[in-house]
Order: structure tokens, then C-alpha cells, then sequence
């Protein structure tokens, strides 16, 4: 554990930095889940649009963090979470786990490059422009959808980090059956052609080599491969290169790390641990992770937790809170409720505290709001800070400033906010007086120069939080000698001799658990397994390993090891009615023998044989009917004397579940009066089975069927129907409730059957009829002919025609070029059309020279501007006088053949004769060039 200094300062403000690094704080993932960032914890969202497996992109205004933008890659939605007018049909898609990233477009302010890539549709991009859509943001649609890499070569796969620069993006991609990368560089000139590197791990077709992820360091000095594995279970790669963030050069693996169908990989901020999911559908997965700082890195694996129910571990990603977050899926294609989290990711070890279910993202329980496979994919750098500093003091005004990162530093320039600077890499400085100073630093590294600035205080008391971590059952000592064994936090003031200030400790202490688990490991037989305390066993059993965790704590691994042989029977039972899901996903519900073929976590083929026994559920219906004032037994003890059905449930001798439902029927035994009512023209049946249509006090004695005697008094009301009709009327497309709740659209005799208070029936027969909103047309353009006007006439009989120009008649002269709109309008609603008037000749043309060569300009010959005049006559001669063409289609023209033979180069002869728009008759004749 790190002793932290005690300083005499207050930090007033938190960092500021040239790039205020926002981008990232809102996220939108799987099934309508969100996170907001620009608190502290995490905020959970609900108002998300995205339904997607897979990936997704968000992007932020860097110096608010408020929402711009984000997709899953075929849709976008703006912030206010519509759909961008363009934002539709982009060529990413939902289940690629990278299908899209949002790059800012150097030296255009509020634009945004947004590449989406999938297998099969290609690597491509779009950008954005956050002024259109009134400030909502749209795609420009010249760029929609631009190809970069075609179907046949894009992967799931890409990654973007900043330039040395500070100023410009590379964007890498990795392509499909090869070792290829591309490398882009996006700068204020444009997206620059692509630099391929042939490198690394091959992605061979078929399989799941395609999926996977390309990622960054936060420096953008790293970038990480992950391959799928060619089937699931598969041992597979991924691959460590440098990345050169000033040439863009790519080099090849510095390690090659051995893991079961890779999948999600992040790095920590400080890039020297490296965590990999391997994504097993065998065994539901492992989170690893790997100290890149080892000598060997692949030997520094350590399993962080393996996942022992069907619940999936998917994508990992860094959030701007320093913290991991983990995607799962419930099963496939159905999200998980929880996120999860690295707590301390920068920490080797368990001691890193992965929690998976950190975060509830659907408080309401409502099923609404589940995570998924991926997280945001994002460009990293935006978590690196490049000239954040520290600052500590002694309280007597002489503060020692330190960078937090002097890697590749040629040059710093502190500015202590006193009037004077130092170019020393960590200076110290004291201050004439006691007050607020703004201090800044500027470093300069190869290409680029970053400045952050921060307000401090000298001389004011000490305000110094501190987190400390001890051992369970073990002691702290406070600053001010008090002894705890609890977690919490601590206040200690401490007081200082002569005219120093005061020390306010605030200590946070952890207290750690002293951990005993239990893991459970397969090998092959044959193969060695390493414990962790280096120990090599080969053989089942279980093995005891003492150890000492990261922070000190004593923690006991007991490795329950097993050695399987090939073949493992296996039988299995279930009721009738259920599903039994077989150890290769097989979900089968007969009795029977099954073969699954499997290769385990560990690479080891093996056959289980399944014998699956259904046992059957049995359910018995009775009906009992007992006297009032009798009980009943039920099958299953209770005793009733109430009419109801009643059921009873058993297991049977195999587990299954046996239903006996009781139908019982409580029969009436004494004197009873009873008031009925029926209606008229229906008779009445009395309980001594007489049927009667008047009202009047009827006596019925009898023994019942089940032996019960009765008298039973009925006094009979007979009660009037009635029968009404109606008329209404209703616009097409409304609906319209009918007296019996029906609810109807079209026009027609409707009969509702109701009842009255008494119970009698009542008709009301409605007949409905429908009237439509204006049906009216308007041609999309007219033409005018030498100044002429050109009369619309529109569909008589609405209530209202509102032209532009507040004419409100339905025929309307156009005089002039322009666009014109009417509203047409009755009580049924509105049609707006819209029509172009422009200036049309009155007379056609034919041009002198054509290019039938495929290139779609100017392919035929054919009479130009057609605005209503009609053709007489059109041929074409050859140079011999040969007729080669003819028509009298004023739309069709000379495509440069003849019998299906492209003619030679040169000059042919035609005539046309055709009547004006005036109804007079004239010629074209002259020459025509053929040209190539």
C-alpha cells in the first residue's frame, strides 16, 4: 500500500484539459439500457432506443457530456432519442460486436465520422453534421454509407485512436480470410486511402474467427486482436502488437495469448494489465486477466472468475469512472439484468473485485431494461490524459508539482500562477503568500502539446483523503493513534507546533476478506495441470494451495481437479411436458438415447450419452354434489362445504406432478323464496321443471336428484325488451364505438345485442356511414408555355381550397415559374399538394452528336424537352439511304444499332415531323454524329 503524502492545499476545481474528454460519459446498449456518466456513481437510463444483441456507439459533446448521437449500426437516434431523417439503412449491423464508432472529423467542428462495419456488408462510413435537423444533427447524405472494404473482406472488427498529433484519428480495421489490417488516417483534409499490415493471426473463412474485437491502448501505443475460435469450444488467440500513433505502422505480435473462443478485451488506463472474457458456451466462461509488463505474459494469466450457471459473459469495456464494465446475455438472444464491474481494475489479482451484478439496470423489475453482449465501442485515448499532474506541499508553501505520466516528455513548462515558470520536469516552488493560486502546466512530447490547469490554496489547513485496506480480524492505526478493525470512514485532526497548520485526515478503510475458494478445473487426460502455488498434478483429485493475495491477506485455493475419461453416461429424467436440454444446447422432450459430441474448456473431446427417461403427469377431473349443511373430503385432507372447484396436488413416486380437480356442488334441502326474472317471450323454467311466461308466485315441492328435500317459492317478474334504431356518420379512417363496445371503420348496418338492467335483451341497430378527407390530385409539375397561364382545376365540393397566396377557389390560374400549394380541406382533414410550374418550349430539339458507349451520358439519340408535343414521324438514314430507324414515340430514340449490330462512327441522316404544343405542324432534318 502507497503512504500518501499529507499537503497544506486545497483543490479547488477539478482538472481541466485541452480535450475535456466527455465524450464517452453517456451510454446506450443492449435491450433499453443506459448509463450516465456525468455522475458519480453511474445513473442509470431507461429512455434508450437500442433493442440489439451485440454493438453499439455513443458519442458526447466533449466539454459537457451531454448526448449527441448514438446507433447499433443500421439505425441513429439523436439526442433527444428520434431517429435521424437519413439515420436509417446504415450497412453496420445489430449483431456485429463492433458495428459502428463515432470519430471526430478533425478541423470541422460538430462533425463526426461514423464507420460501421459487419461480415458481409462491409467496411464503410458516414458523416454526420450535428447543425442539421435545426441542431438535432443527420447524416449527410453524399456520404451515406461510403464503401471502404467490400462485403467479402470486412470482419466485425475496428478500432480508432488519436493521432501523436492531438489533432488527427487513426481508424483500424481487420479483414476477412487473411492477416491483414487496414490503417486509415483521418485528418481536417479527409479520411485518408488505406496502408494494409499482413500480421499476426490468421482469420480463416467459416467458424468464428470473424468475430471478436480490435482495441487500443489509451496511449494508442498498443492495440490488442481477439480472434473467435473456428468452433465453439476451440482454443483460439489474441494477438499483442505495437502500434506506431505517429507513421501508423503496425508491427507484428510481441505475444500471442492462448484462450477458448476470446471475445471481450480491455486494457486498464495505465495499459500494463490486460483483461480477455473467453465467451465458452460449454462452460459459460472465464474472465482472465494479464500483467503486460512480465517477461512472459502468456505465463501471467490469472483466472479472475469463472462463471458457473448458464448466465453469458460478453464485451468488457473501461468507463470514464476507471472502472470495468462486463455485458452478459440471460441465454441467447435475451439480456441479463445486471452489469458488472471491475471495481479495481489497476489492481493484480482477485484483489481487482469483479462483482457481476454491480448495477441494476431495471430498477422497476419490469423486464424492460436488459444488458447484452457489448458496450459502447468508443475511441479509447479518450480516456488517456496526457498532462494531468499532481501536487503535494509540507503546509509551509513550497509544493512539489509531478506529472502522472513523463513518458516520451521532451519538454514541460509549469506556470505557477505567482508570475513565475519552470521548465524542470517536477519542480518544487515557494509561494510569498498565503492564497489561491491557478497553476498550469504545457508538455510537449514529439508531435504533440497538451495543457492542463488547477487551482490550489496554500496554507490553509491540510485536507488529505486517504484509503487504506487491512485483513479481516486485523487492526488500523488512525493518524491520531486511535485502533480500528472496521470499515468506514475516519476523520483525524491532527495539530502541528508553531505557526503550521492543521493535518484533517479523512481515512477510508477497506477491510479485506481473507478469501477460501473453491475452483473447479478439467484436463485432459495426459495433460499437467500448474496450482496456484506452482504445484503440477495429472490426476483427479482435490489439492489445498496456501497463498498470499495481492494485498497481503491470507487466501486458501482448494483446486477440485478432474481428469475425465472420453465417455460419460449419464441419465436424466423429467415429467411430461418439459424440455430437457442436452449437454451440446440440443433441446429435446422424448425418451431416448442422445450422443453429444463436445469438446470441453480444456480441448478435450468427449461423447456423453444421455439415456432420457419421461415420466408422465396425471390429471383426474370429479364431479360430487352433497346436501347443504353435509361436508366434503378432498383428496388431499381438506375438508369443504362451499360449491367450488378445488384442486389437489401430489408428486407422484417420480417427482411428477399429479392434479385432482373436485368439482363440488352444494344442493339446497329446506324451505327457500326466491325473487326470478325473465324476459318476454322466454319462458321460465321452475325448479320442478314447469315452464311458465307470466309473472306471478309459483310453489314447486320435490326431492332432488342427489336426495335432498326442497320447497322452494319462486315469485316471477317478467320483464319488457326493446328495440332501437340509429344513424350516424363518421370519417373514413376514425373509428366509431358501437352501443356493445365494438369498435368499427367501415360504413354498414351494425346490430349490438345488450342487456338491460334487468337482464333482457335490447337491439339498437346502427347504421353508419363514411365520409372520406378530400380526394384530390395535383400533377408534381406544369409546364408554362411562352407566358401563358395554365389553369388547375381541383375536385369540387370541400369546405375549404387555401392556396399560397390565400386564393381560395378550386380552379387557379399559374402565370409564373415557381412552386405552389394548396390545402384542401373538410371536416374529415387536410390533403396539402404541392405542385412545380415552370417555363416549358413550345417547340423540341434534337443534338448533333451522341455516344452510344455504355457510359449512361448521352447513350441515345432522341428529341429533347417532350413537354406535351406529339410525334408524327422520326427516322434515321444511313450515309446509303438505308432506313436504320423509326417512331413515333416522343419517349424512345436511336440507341446507335441496327438489327442488334452497333453502326460504324460517322454521320447519319434524320427527319422528324412532330406537332407543337400550339397544334402546328413542323420539321427536324439534318445530320446526327455518331461518336464513341
Amino acid at each position: 500500500m502507497l503512504r500518501v503524502a499529507r499537503v497544506c492545499l486545497l483543490l479547488l476545481l477539478l482538472p481541466v484539459i485541452v480535450h475535456a474528454q466527455k465524450e464517452i460519459n453517456i451510454w446506450y446498449f443492449g435491450y433499453n439500457a443506459g448509463l450516465d456518466f456525468n455522475t458519480t456513481p453511474a445513473t442509470v437510463l431507461t429512455d434508450g432506443q437500442t433493442y440489439t444483441r451485440e454493438g453499439v456507439a455513443t458519442i458526447c459533446d466533449g466539454a459537457t457530456g451531454k448526448l449527441l448521437f448514438y446507433t447499433e449500426g443500421s439505425t441513429v437516434w439523436n439526442a433527444q432519442h428520434g431517429i435521424m431523417p437519413n439515420g436509417t439503412g446504415l450497412m453496420g449491423d445489430p449483431s456485429s460486436v463492433q458495428s459502428g464508432i463515432a470519430v471526430p472529423f478533425p478541423g470541422h467542428p460538430g462533425q463526426y465520422y461514423l464507420f460501421t462495419t459487419m461480415t458481409g456488408k462491409g467496411f464503410r462510413y458516414n458523416i454526420l453534421d450535428m447543425a442539421l435537423d435545426n441542431g438535432n444533427g443527420d447524416i449527410i447524405p453524399s456520404t451515406k454509407n461510403t464503401l471502404l472494404l467490400n462485403k467479402n473482406q470486412s470482419t466485425e472488427k475496428m478500432a480508432a485512436t488519436r493521432h501523436c498529433n492531438g489533432r488527427d484519428y487513426w481508424i483500424v480495421t481487420h479483414s476477412a480470410n487473411g492477416a491483414t489490417f487496414h490503417v486509415y488516417l483521418l485528418s481536417p483534409a479527409g479520411l485518408s486511402a488505406a496502408t494494409t499490415y499482413t500480421t499476426g493471426a490468421v482469420i480463416h473463412p467459416g467458424g468464428w474467427e470473424e468475430t471478436g474485437y480490435v482495441k487500443f491502448s489509451p496511449d494508442g501505443a498498443t492495440l490488442v486482436h481477439s480472434l473467435g475460435s473456428i468452433r465453439q469450444g476451440a482454443m483460439s488467440v489474441v494477438d499483442l502488437l505495437k502500434f506506431n500513433n505517429t507513421t501508423g505502422v503496425i508491427s507484428p505480435p510481441f505475444a500471442s495469448l492462448n484462450v477458448i473462443f476470446p471475445l471481450g478485451i480491455e486494457f486498464t488506463i495505465s495499459g500494463k494489465l490486460l483483461y480477455v472474457v473467453s465467451m465458452n458456451y460449454l462452460h459459460w466462461g472465464k474472465l482472465f486477466q494479464y500483467d503486460l509488463t512480465a517477461p512472459n505474459i502468456n505465463a501471467s494469466q490469472q483466472t479472475i472468475v469463472t462463471n458457473t450457471d448458464n448466465i453469458q459473459m460478453g464485451g468488457i469495456q473501461m468507463g470514464p469512472d476507471g472502472h470495468i464494465y462486463m455485458g452478459y446475455e440471460q441465454v441467447y438472444n435475451a439480456g441479463y439484468r445486471y452489469v458488472g464491474m471491475i471495481h479495481n481494475p489497476e489492481v493484480r489479482g482477485i484483489g481487482c473485485n469483479f462483482q457481476r451484478d454491480a448495477i441494476d439496470m431495471d430498477p422497476t423489475g419490469m423486464g424492460r431494461h436488459r444488458t447484452s453482449l457489448s458496450f459502447p465501442t468508443f475511441v479509447n485515448s479518450f480516456l488517456y490524459f496526457p498532462a494531468d499532474f499532481t501536487v503535494s506541499d509540507i503546509c509551509g508553501g513550497s509544493p512539489v508539482f509531478k506529472l502522472n505520466n513523463e513518458v516520451g516528455v521532451t519538454s514541460v513548462l509549469w506556470d505557477f500562477g505567482d508570475g513565475t515558470t519552470s521548465t524542470d520536469l517536477s519542480p518544487q516552488h515557494t509561494y510569498a503568500a498565503k492564497k489561491k493560486y491557478t497553476t498550469k502546466v504545457k508538455v510537449t512530447r514529439q508531435c504533440s502539446t497538451d495543457e492542463k490547469t488547477q487551482d490550489i490554496i496554500i496554507g490553509g489547513n491540510s485536507e488529505e483523503s486517504v484509503t487504506k485496506s487491512i485483513c479481516s480480524k486485523d487492526t488500523y492505526t488512525l493518524p491520531d493513534g486511535r485502533k480500528v478493525n472496521t470499515a468506514g470512514v475516519y476523520i483525524s485532526t491532527l495539530k502541528r507546533l508553531s505557526n503550521s497548520c492543521d493535518s484533517i485526515i479523512t481515512t477510508t478503510l477497506k477491510v479485506l476478506p481473507v478469501y477460501q475458494l473453491t475452483e473447479k478445473v478439467t484436463i485432459c487426460s495426459g495433460q499437467e495441470y500448474q496450482l496456484p502455488d506452482g504445484r503440477k498434478v495429472n490426476s483427479s483429485g482435490s489439492y489445498t494451495s496456501s497463498l498470499k493475495t495481492y494485498e497481503g491477506c491470507d487466501s486458501i485455493i482448494t483446486t477440485e481437479l478432474n481428469v475425465p475419461e472420453r465417455d460419460y453416461p449419464q441419465d436424466a429424467v423429467i415429467c411430461e411436458g418439459d424440455n430437457y436440454r442436452l449437454p451440446d444446447g440440443r433441446v429435446v422432450t422424448d425418451a431416448g438415447i442422445y450422443n453429444s459430441t463436445l469438446t470441453s474448456s480444456v480441448g478435450c473431446d468427449s461423447i456423453i450419452i444421455t439415456t432420457l427417461v419421461v415420466n408422465p403427469v396425471y390429471t383426474t377431473e370429479e364431479s360430487v354434489n352433497i346436501c347443504d349443511g353435509n361436508t366434503y373430503r378432498l383428496p388431499d385432507g381438506r375438508v369443504v362445504n362451499v360449491t367450488g372447484q378445488y384442486t389437489s396436488r401430489f408428486k407422484s413416486r417420480k417427482g411428477c406432478d399429479s392434479i385432482i380437480v373436485t368439482n363440488l356442488q352444494m344442493q339446497p334441502r329446506y324451505n327457500i323464496a326466491k325473487t326470478a326474472i325473465t324476459c318476454e317471450g322466454e319462458p321460465y323454467i321452475l325448479p320442478d321443471g314447469r315452464s311458465v311466461k307470466v309473472s306471478g308466485t309459483y310453489v314447486s315441492s320435490f326431492t332432488s336428484f342427489y336426495g335432498c328435500d326442497s320447497i322452494i317459492t319462486t315469485r316471477l317478474t317478467v320483464m319488457p325488451v326493446y328495440n332501437l334504431e340509429k344513424y350516424d356518420t363518421i370519417c373514413n379512417g376514425e373509428h366509431y364505438t358501437l352501443p356493445d363496445g365494438r369498435s368499427v371503420a367501415t360504413a354498414a348496418r351494425y346490430v349490438s345485442t345488450l342487456f338491460t338492467t334487468s337482464g333482457c335483451d335490447s337491439t339498437i341497430v346502427v347504421h353508419l356511414a363514411l365520409k372520406e378527407k378530400p380526394e384530390v390530385s395535383l400533377v408534381p409539375e406544369i409546364c408554362l408555355f411562352s407566358g401563358r397561364p395554365t389553369t388547375v382545376t381541383l375536385a369540387p365540393g370541400y369546405d375549404r381550397y387555401e392556396w399560397q397566396n390565400g386564393f381560395t377557389g378550386n380552379v387557379y390560374a399559374i402565370r409564373y415559374p415557381g412552386i405552389y400549394r394548396v390545402a384542401v380541406s373538410n371536416e374529415c382533414g387536410t390533403v396539402t399538394l404541392q405542385t412545380v410550374a415552370k417555363e416549358c418550349a413550345v417547340d423540341m430539339y434534337v443534338p448533333n452528336a451522341f455516344t452510344p458507349n455504355g457510359d449512361g451520358l448521352n447513350d441515345v439519340f432522341r428529341l429533347r424537352q417532350p413537354n406535351g408535343q406529339v410525334l408524327l414521324e422520326f427516322r434515321v438514314f444511313d450515309r446509303w439511304g438505308v432506313e436504320i430507324f423509326s417512331t413515333t414515340n416522343v419517349m424512345q430514340g436511336w440507341d446507335g444499332t441496327y438489327k442488334g449490330q452497333l453502326q460504324p462512327l460517322g454521320a447519319y441522316v434524320y427527319f422528324i415531323r412532330y406537332r407543337n404544343i400550339d397544334g402546328i405542324e413542323k420539321q427536324l432534318k439534318g445530320a446526327v454524329n455518331l461518336l464513341r
